[in-house]
């Protein structure tokens, strides 16, 4: 296609582009070592002489599970490739974001098979794997097919990117932030007991008893936890940062793509919807760091599929009050959907530590009430924000359409997100298709 005088010379290097290269291709190969590395230690069992009943699975759950996220940002370093590359790429007609939401139906057939495995000892470390991604996986695509349907789409390379940004970038700050501030909170609340002659005399004391002893029991350290760490005070300290510093810091790194995105393109619609991908990528970054078996594996299944809607339905939020607040120069869009997020992760992180504490008889100052009344604040909180999703995806759906290319049930998988950059979005068009972008929109 010869290009006429008035469009703008292609640069030598599309920095954007190298840049998605190396994160993502960086991002890829570290996950993918740590994922051998788990596996390793997992199959060393076998060197062990371990009997088949006896396997720790936890190996190959996080193995297998950190593949998957490796194969996941695998597309982000392709598709920023062939731009540096200027070459067009064909994406598979069949996947559409309708047609892999279908999958929900399996659902049901996993969960229950996939519990029969999980206890089920001598198949687990072999067969649970594989289920334990399905089950974690199938309610965020569908998640994702439905708050996106109808919506405006983009190029298969921003797309990815953004998703790209929220399964390396955003867990990495996350974390990496969490675990100083715990640190800290930590060192501090141990001098804070330090003050206590008697935290003192107990530390010596278990200090030389684990100076002459040939094979030190962790559980010696059980009754100084227990008297000192699980006093109301320090729970209540432990409850606060799940339920408000946590999620004021993940709401504000989750959707970290959207600061890569073209400004002059940001939508509404494209702002929710890369809030949503961003979300869905840190859901499953959390999922599949889980490595639970036996019974316990059914509450991971089931629960995670709520708090995976959380993930997705607030950074969605985030995303949109990104766009508008860009868009009309209104930050108070931003910062009230952000306060909303926040609010709506804080009840949920904080109903679910209650629930879960309210079961363990050693703490005696939450009621067993708890159980049952923070068990449907969690269903109905779910339910909120699923309809919510419906309802949000109903209103940017009745948006006039700007800069549309193509209907999101009728495009490939990666087509249906927001763009980051303009030029992305339009290289594989005719040149008679190619919008006007003179000019911001309105």
């Amino acid at each position: 296609m010869t290009q006429n005088s008035s469009t703008p010379p292609t640069s030598s290097i599309h920095w954007l582009s190298l840049f998605q290269f190396g994160l993502s291709g960086f991002a890829v190969l570290f996950i993918w070592g740590f994922a051998l590395t788990m596996l390793g230690t997992g199959l060393y069992q076998f060197f062990q002489g371990v009997a088949l009943r006896n396997i720790d699975p936890t190996g190959f759950l996080m193995g297998t599970g950190f593949f998957l996220l490796g194969t996941l940002l695998v597309p982000s370093a392709w598709f920023a490739l062939m731009r540096m590359m200027n070459r067009p790429v064909n994406t598979p007609r069949w996947a559409t974001w309708k047609n892999l939401g279908k999958a929900i139906w399996l659902m049901p057939i996993v969960v229950l098979v996939g519990y029969f495995i999980a206890i089920t000892p001598a198949i687990t470390w072999l067969l649970l794997p594989p289920f334990n991604i399905l089950a974690l996986s199938i309610p965020v695509i569908w998640y994702l097919s439905i708050g996106g349907r109808g919506l405006s789409s983009s190029s298969p390379q921003s797309a990815w990117g953004v998703f790209g940004a929220g399964l390396a970038l955003g867990p990495f700050f996350i974390l990496f932030i969490e675990l100083m501030v715990a640190v800290v909170l930590i060192i501090a609340l141990v001098a804070w007991f330090a003050q206590d002659p008697s935290f003192v005399r107990e530390i010596e004391q278990l200090a030389l008893q684990l100076q002459f002893s040939s094979s030190p029991d962790p559980s010696d350290f059980l009754p100084l936890v227990e008297e000192y760490f699980m006093r109301p005070s320090v729970l209540v300290g432990g409850l606060a940062y799940i339920a408000v510093f946590v999620p004021i810091l993940e709401e504000l790194f989750k959707p970290i793509g959207l600061l890569l995105m073209n400004k002059r393109t940001l939508t509404p619609a494209r702002g929710f919807l890369a809030g949503m991908l961003s979300g869905a990528a840190f859901g499953l970054f959390e999922n599949l760091l889980q490595a639970v078996s036996g019974s316990e594996w059914l509450i991971l299944a089931v629960g995670r599929t709520g708090t995976s809607l959380i993930h997705i339905f607030n950074s969605g939020l985030v995303g949109w009050g990104f766009a508008l607040a860009w868009q009309n120069r209104r930050p108070i869009a931003l910062v009230w959907r952000y306060g909303l997020a926040v609010l709506i992760h804080g009840v949920w992180n904080g109903t679910t530590i209650m629930v879960g504490v309210s079961s363990v008889p050693e703490i005696d100052f939450v009621g067993s009430w708890w159980l049952p009344v923070g068990s449907v604040v969690l269903v109905v909180l779910a339910v909120i924000c699923f309809l919510s999703l419906l309802s949000v995806n109903r209103q940017l759906r009745s948006e006039p359409p700007k800069e549309t290319l193509e209907k999101a049930s009728e495009i490939p998988l990666p087509e249906f997100v927001p763009e980051p950059d303009t030029d992305l979005a339009t290289e594989n068009l005719p040149e008679e298709e190619i919008p006007d972008q003179a000019s911001p929109p309105n």
